[in-house]
């Protein structure tokens, strides 16, 4: 990143906007929202030799007492402002929310750091042995002059061995506090590396390439460059202070400083800048541009970076407020007022189950309105889920059943199920795990039920069906449904139960640190479904008795419709297998069957495949056939009337339309005293936690008012003195003289995005808008005799001036457009706001019509003026 030190730039960043936007984040500290937003800074990282403190110590021209460790055991904050006499002022910030505390007074210099410094390590607990390490803050004020304006977070040096003086303990607090700062995506990271070994070995270039690997908000200093030694060293950190290194190249660029001699050079400043300037003159390290080089370009080109950053920053810094604002005033509706009185407590009761009642009526009827179904995953819509899971209990008790199926030789190893596609994803994570049937052939089955029917023989008539040996078989067919029907109940409740625990945390708090939700969810939720479980429980072996004892008959009428259907569509199949000479167009792969053909059979023939197909059709002396199909129609029926009853009658009447009467209003006024304190009184906990959200939400507030008055705010009537590419198209002829709403939404386009820019009125605005087309596209459409592209909402764009509508395209339609201007000359518009009517102007601006236009059916709003959006009449 290259930085011009030219005046201009100078005065950038001495301009009245660089020092608003600094007393804003140094306003928003002071607040003390940076404790609950990350504020953008500039955090200067590095090992405990790289150099750290000669650069702030050139950076500032403050001598640093070096000898107490100042940035060795706590972050310091360092300020620099501009101005004619220097000032310096300290104090401390605590990180566990105490008040700051100020060190300074009247008069304080340079020479009382030391003294500072001492107290502050005193008000941070550790002034007598000078060990260990603290998450406090010193704040150091620094104003004086040819200082530019610029922030700066000096971090503990990290270290990586152990001491009588640093321990294992603060090496983990240390890689702590600077991973914390390292990993905020606001902050601007100035690594300090010295140029002392091969740059391979620096272990805090790594530490930064795991918190900014693409290099994005890195900036590079390099220090010591005369203690570099040997071209072998040397050589690879020109290439690095040059950004051509490619595995740590920055995007802002690296930055070269010679620091002071502290045995050989005085402490004067003006001598140490001297001798860094002949220095890089007179080296090799003379290649480094010299805004690249050097304290002064440094102070300049960090100025730069920041007010940058800051300048891109702040919207979403106030959005970001905006966001944890809302967050705090949620949680704080949740914790309610401070109830001490049993009369509180139990309003506050009131109030959550009257919300409870109307967000599980809400989800029952699928209703999704409330914002606890905005911000909770899909899974918590329970009406969706609940018609998922029925829609899978279905398809599982229809795919996966029965014990066998019967197929033909050319299905046998064919997939006969199917699956609806929105539902994989759904099964995958809800899985319903039971085997597919063992299927078997016609044959296989007639063979076995052939003997079994010989074994259980009765007194029926020989070649006679019998019953029983259906029912026995349906028995087996249907063994896995209760299981299966066990297994969706447990997922439905599952389901259900996960819902009234996250709704009640919407509502209330977290169940793990919210007293009241916990006691909840144990004595009134977890209550009802252990309740309800068991009553499901009940409900299936209701269900699944007449089936499992096989004396659930089906509806005379229905049963022989089926089961007749089902026997002459084989005997059909049957019937075509054996004619040698009828063509059938057969789709095996779907059962269909294609054109049917007249064919001709002598008697003789005719009577062979009768003959044949009824001994196909028996495969036996106990009619298998028939009895298959009896027990295929009984099974089918049965198991639609089972999978209604458990969705219906077990689910849904026990289970589901009961969730909104877990906890209600009603329950709460018949609660005794003792049991609303028991639910509800307020813990030491919850009292410190809303003091603490008013503290946030006052700071919030405080922070985003004093934000408001650095946005960017220009008045309407002062917007778009420059005429826009509609406002430049030429006046159609007797179109009125007042603006028309044409240039109105034109005006209102323009201010919404420029309002929407991120840099306010001088920047200019987004390529394109939801209120219309890109601005380049909307002149060079004006500027060739065309509209702009229309808006999203379309009706509201320029129409052609041409007034030979063949020779010159019209604005394209809008989304809802539907209508065009009346007339022979087109109008200022096309189409309404949805683009269905438009504004008619009589032909050269004649009040009256010809016979031919009056003729014509008139067009929407004809005759209103076309200043107004909605075509008010006119004046």
């Amino acid at each position: 990143m290259a930085v011009s030190l030219d005046s201009d730039a100078l005065q950038e960043l001495n301009s009245p906007e660089a020092q608003q936007l600094h007393d804003l984040t140094k306003e928003l500290s002071r607040i003390g929202v940076d404790s609950i937003v990350d504020l953008p800074q500039i955090v200067v990282f590095g090992g405990q030799k790289a150099g750290k403190s000669s650069v702030l110590e050139a950076i500032s021209h403050i001598r640093f007492p070096t000898d107490i460790g100042l940035c060795t055991r706590f972050a310091t904050e360092l300020e620099l402002k501009p101005a004619t006499e220097t000032r310096i002022s300290a104090s401390v910030k605590f990180a566990d929310g105490r008040e700051s505390k100020s060190l300074s007074y009247d008069g304080f210099q340079e020479s009382d750091l030391p003294e500072i410094i001492q107290k502050a390590k005193e008000e941070m607990g550790f002034a007598g042995s000078g060990q260990g390490f603290t998450k406090d803050i010193l704040r150091l004020s620094i104003e004086g002059p040819s200082m530019y304006p610029l922030q700066l977070v000096d971090l503990p040096g990290v270290f990586s061995a152990s001491s009588a003086e640093q321990t294992s303990e603060d090496i983990k607090t240390v890689d702590n506090l600077v991973n914390n700062y390292l990993r905020q995506k606001s902050s601007i990271i100035m690594l300090v590396i010295a140029a002392e070994y091969d740059y391979h070995n620096q272990v805090t270039l790594g530490r930064v390439k795991a918190f900014d690997d693409s290099g994005k908000r890195t900036i590079g200093i390099i220090t010591k460059p005369d203690k570099s030694g040997s071209d072998e060293i040397r050589k690879p950190y020109i290439q690095l202070a040059s950004n051509q290194q490619s595995d740590f190249k920055l995007d802002l660029g690296w930055h070269v400083m010679r620091n002071r001699d502290t045995r050989n050079e005085p402490h004067d400043f003006a001598a140490r800048d001297a001798a860094e300037a002949r220095f890089f003159e007179e080296s090799s390290w003379a290649v480094i541009p010299r805004t690249d080089r050097g304290v002064n370009a440094l102070r300049v080109r960090l100025s730069k970076i920041q007010f940058d950053h800051l300048r891109r920053s702040i919207p979403a810094i106030m959005q970001e407020m905006k966001n944890k604002l809302a967050e705090r005033e949620e949680e704080l509706d949740r914790l309610g007022t401070a109830r001490s009185e049993v009369g509180d407590i139990r309003n506050f009761l009131y109030k959550k189950a009257d919300a409870f009642q109307q967000l599980a009526k809400e989800a029952v009827e699928g209703r999704y309105h409330e914002a606890f179904f905005r911000r909770s995953p899909d899974q918590y819509k329970l009406r969706a889920q609940l018609r998922n899971f029925s829609v899978v209990f279905d398809y599982t008790l229809r795919t996966k059943g029965a014990e066998r199926k019967v197929v033909e030789g050319w299905q046998f190893n064919a997939d006969l199920s199917s699956l609806p596609k929105y539902l994989e994803e759904f099964l995958a994570a809800n899985p319903y795990p039971f085997a597919d049937p063992e299927r078997c052939t016609f044959e296989s089955l007639s063979d076995e039920l052939n003997k079994e029917a010989a074994k259980t023989r009765g007194l029926e008539f020989p070649g006679s069906t019998n019953d029983n040996l259906a029912l026995r078989l349906f028995q087996r067919q249907s063994q896995k449904w209760e299981e299966i029907a066990q297994h969706h109940i447990a997922m439905v409740t599952t389901s259900a139960r996960l819902f009234v625990e996250r709704a009640m945390e919407f509502l209330i708090g977290p169940a793990d640190t919210d007293r009241t939700t916990d006691a909840i969810l144990r004595t009134i939720v977890d209550s009802f479904f252990e309740e309800h479980e068991q009553l499901l429980k009940e409900k299936l072996e209701e269900f699944i008795l007449p089936y499992r004892e096989a004396y659930a008959l089906p509806v005379d009428r229905e049963f022989i419709t089926l089961n007749g259907a089902k026997s002459a569509a084989r005997q059909r199949k049957q019937l075509g297998d054996l004619l040698p000479i009828y063509t059938i167009n057969t789709d095996r792969e779907s059962g269909s069957f294609g054109d049917q053909r007249d064919v001709t059979l002598s008697e003789k023939n005719l009577q062979k495949l009768l003959s044949e197909r009824s001994g196909r059709n028996n495969q036996g002396e106990f009619a298998p056939g028939d009895v298959l199909d009896a027990m295929e129609t009984y099974y089918e029926l049965s198991r639609r009337t089972f999978t209604d009853n458990i969705i219906n009658l077990a689910v849904e009447s026990c289970l589901v339309r009961r969730i909104q009467h877990i906890f209600t209003p009603t329950s709460v006024s018949e609660m005794s005293d003792d049991r609303v304190k028991e639910l509800a009184k307020e813990s030491d906990h919850v009292k410190a936690r809303r003091e603490d959200l008013k503290k946030e939400t006052a700071k919030l507030k405080e922070a985003l008012k004093y934000c408001n008055r650095y946005k960017p705010r220009t008045l309407i009537s002062q917007k778009n003195k420059e005429p826009t590419a509609a406002q430049k198209t030429p006046a159609v002829a007797g179109s009125n003289s007042t603006p028309s709403a044409n240039e109105a939404w034109a005006k209102t386009t323009a201010l919404f995005q420029s309002l929407n820019a991120p840099g306010g009125k001088d920047t200019p605005a987004p390529a394109s808008s939801i209120f219309g087309a890109k601005p380049s596209s909307a002149t060079k459409g004006a500027a060739n005799g065309q509209s702009p592209v229309p808006p999203l909402f379309g009706g509201l764009s320029a129409a052609p001036t041409n007034k030979n509508p063949a020779a010159s395209p019209g604005a394209s339609p809008s989304f809802f457009s539907s209508a065009t201007t009346s007339g022979t000359t087109p109008g200022p518009l096309r189409g309404g706001l949805f683009g269905n009517a438009g504004f008619a102007q009589p032909p050269n601006g004649s009040p009256s019509r010809t016979p031919e236009s009056s003729a014509k059916a008139p067009a929407p709003f004809s005759g209103l003026s076309s200043s107004n959006l909605f075509g008010n009449p006119k004046a």
